[in-house]
């Protein structure tokens, strides 16, 4: 959720003109976001299939 905000926070400063520092700020916050998020799946799934193998 917090990548989809950032994602949004992005847009729409886009859209409302907002200062260049402030977008940048978003951009960044989005990348990392995205960057733990996609960690979360990526290690998810691993685990799972280790799970799997276990029973």
């Amino acid at each position: 959720m917090n990548f989809g905000g950032s994602v949004v926070r992005v847009f729409t400063s886009m859209q409302e003109g907002a200062p260049t520092s402030m977008i940048l700020g978003s951009v960044k916050a989005a990348l990392l976001n995205g960057t733990i998020m996609t960690q979360i799946i990526v290690y998810g799934r691993q685990n799972s299939k280790k799970e799997k193998k276990l029973d």
